[in-house]
């Protein structure tokens, strides 16, 4: 079968899995366990003369067509299934019933027999849960039905083949006085059911299979796509969108990302990306290539989750940084800091970064008084809930 498979333009694979087997051996003889196993194998030669076959294990069938489209495959067998079904098993002594469930694969490119087998029993295992009793392999159903199942992988194809994914935009606002307008991209995964997927879920489901890259470029696609829009209608708007470590191994994405300015004609400095810390520090060598890359093209780039320490100051020396967020506990320690020695702290940081023209933003603003406190410090942007959470429009006022 799989030479067959291997060698043929077009082939299709059935699985042919003879329904309530359980039931079947613990009412059945031996002999009339055998009956029903020969003679379904003899009514699937019967019915596919041309068609190598074979009995694969206790209750399953295969055979593989090469001679017919996918339309008068899913008519033979389903008169094959129909057959079985009226078909009277056994001796004189035992009568016995069987039916079957069937599901097949037709082969596409290069697919082999291991992958068109799979694709076959998985189409038959979706027939039986459907009790559609022959039923087409189709990635996109089988996506859908795994999506439905809780399957986190699953959703995030599905939402990259069906553009399912949703953005977010939480302003960063500049408190010094100027009135220009940015957001920070987030990305949110809803189940079938409306429910948001917890990001550190879908993300770590994203990594494992290697499927961050692909979700960063349809982040890049829809930004630039949607900030076009905002900048044919006369708004100046920036975003800052987040990168993964995958995306950062060559200069693909700089190239991909070149060449979405070019069609949709966007400024390049509307694009900030962010990369965290952590990330840099790992890969700096990789990431002083990546950045210039990203500079050649006209965008900018951002260090998030930034610690401030003897490390962190180091990545200054090396990358040039147009924007640093602060880590979020710094904004904890300015709230709680009685003798003001976080404060001074800060500030000294904050000098350093001016020094290297790097703007600095400062999260998880919750109140007026730690608002007014960064201006006082002179922190170039803020951004927090209590500026305004994220949106689903760029349109904060």
């Amino acid at each position: 079968m799989a030479s067959v498979v291997r060698e043929a333009t077009g082939a299709t694979l059935a699985w042919i899995q003879l329904d309530d087997f359980q039931n079947i051996r613990q009412e059945a003889s031996i002999d009339g366990i055998l009956s029903i196993q020969q003679s379904i194998m003899q009514m699937v030669e019967e019915h596919f003369p041309a068609s190598p076959i074979c009995h694969y294990t206790d209750d399953s069938f295969l055979l593989v067509a090469t001679e017919d489209d996918p339309e008068s495959i899913y008519e033979r067998l389903t008169i094959l299934q129909s057959a079985i079904d009226e078909h009277l098993f056994g001796s004189e002594e035992e009568t016995l019933t069987a039916t079957v469930t069937i599901g097949f694969a037709i082969k596409e490119h290069k697919q082999d027999f291991t992958l068109l087998l799979n694709n076959a029993e998985s189409a038959c295992q979706l027939a039986i849960k459907n009790a559609a009793r022959v039923c087409r392999y189709s990635k996109t159903v089988e996506l859908d039905e795994k999506a439905r199942g809780g399957d986190v992988q699953a959703m995030i194809l599905q939402a990259l083949a069906e553009d399912s994914f949703h953005l977010l935009f939480q302003p960063v606002i500049n408190i010094t006085g100027s009135e220009e307008k940015q957001y920070e991209v987030f990305l949110r995964l809803h189940s079938h059911q409306g429910e948001v997927i917890d990001a550190s879920s879908f993300m770590a489901a994203a990594e494992s299979s290697s499927l961050m890259p692909h979700i960063d470029r349809w982040v890049l696609r829809q930004c630039v796509y949607q900030l076009a829009q905002l900048h044919k209608q006369g708004q100046t708007v920036r975003l800052l969108i987040h990168l993964s470590h995958l995306s950062i191994q060559g200069t693909e994405i700089a190239t991909y990302l070149s060449d979405l300015l070019e069609v949709t004609e966007l400024p390049p400095d509307c694009i900030v990306l962010q990369l965290t810390e952590s990330m840099v520090l790992q890969q700096l060598k990789r990431i002083v290539e990546f950045a210039e890359a990203i500079h050649n093209i006209g965008c900018q780039l951002a260090i998030t989750q930034f610690q401030g320490d003897s490390r962190s100051m180091k990545i200054l020396k090396h990358l040039d940084i147009q924007f640093v967020r602060l880590d979020g506990s710094f904004t904890s320690k300015l709230d709680n800091s009685l003798d003001g020695k976080d404060e001074e702290e800060i500030i000294k940081m904050l000098d350093i970064l001016k020094e290297h023209n790097i703007r600095s933003i400062i999260p998880k603003v919750e109140s007026t008084r730690t608002l007014a406190h960064l201006w006082r410090m002179g922190v170039d942007y803020a951004q927090g809930y209590y500026i305004q959470g994220p949106m689903e429009t760029m349109d904060f006022g």
